[in-house]
C-alpha cells in the first residue's frame, strides 16, 4: 500500500516533470517562432513609407490583448513587439511579431490586427498624398497581477 508520504512524493516529482516538459516545449516553440519571424517580417512588397510618428497619435480604437490562460498559469510576463502595416483607411493589413514570449504572441497579433487608426494616418489629404502604407511597431506589456 502507498502511504500519504509516498503520494506527496509522487505528486511533487510529477509537478517537476510537468514543469520541465513545459519548459522544453516552450524553448522549442521559441526557437521555431524566431526563425519564422525573421522570414515573415518583410513588408517591402507594399513599399511602406517607413516607421512613422503619426501611428501612435492616430489610434482610434486600441485593443488590449486577452491574457491567455496557459500563459497566466505559467506566469509569463514581458513585452511583445509587433510590427504592423497600416493602410490609408486605418486598417492593419499585416502583422509580425518581432520579439516576445511564444505563449502570448498569438493574443498580441490578434489585438494588433483589431486596432484601428484614423484615415490618412491622421493627416490632412495634402500631407498624406502619395502615402499608401505606413509601417511601425506596437509594444504590448503583459504582467501577472
Amino acid at each position: 500500500m502507498i502511504d500519504v508520504r509516498q503520494k506527496l512524493t509522487f505528486a511533487f516529482f510529477g509537478a517537476k516533470l510537468f514543469a520541465a516538459l513545459l519548459f522544453v516545449l516552450c524553448a522549442s516553440v521559441l526557437c521555431q517562432a524566431q526563425t519564422i519571424a525573421s522570414k515573415t517580417c518583410d513588408f517591402s512588397k507594399y513599399k511602406p513609407t517607413g516607421r512613422s510618428h503619426f501611428i501612435p497619435n492616430s489610434i482610434v480604437e486600441n485593443i488590449k490583448p486577452v491574457y491567455p490562460a496557459v500563459a497566466r498559469a505559467v506566469r509569463v510576463e514581458g513585452k511583445v513587439r509587433v510590427k504592423i502595416l497600416v493602410d490609408r483607411r486605418g486598417h492593419v493589413r499585416e502583422t509580425c511579431v518581432l520579439k516576445g514570449h511564444p505563449l502570448i504572441r498569438a493574443a498580441t497579433v490578434q489585438a494588433a490586427r483589431e486596432t484601428r487608426f484614423k484615415p490618412n494616418f491622421g493627416l490632412s489629404r495634402a500631407f498624406a498624398k502619395g502615402r499608401r502604407f505606413l509601417a511601425d511597431e506596437l509594444v504590448y506589456n503583459f504582467s501577472v497581477q
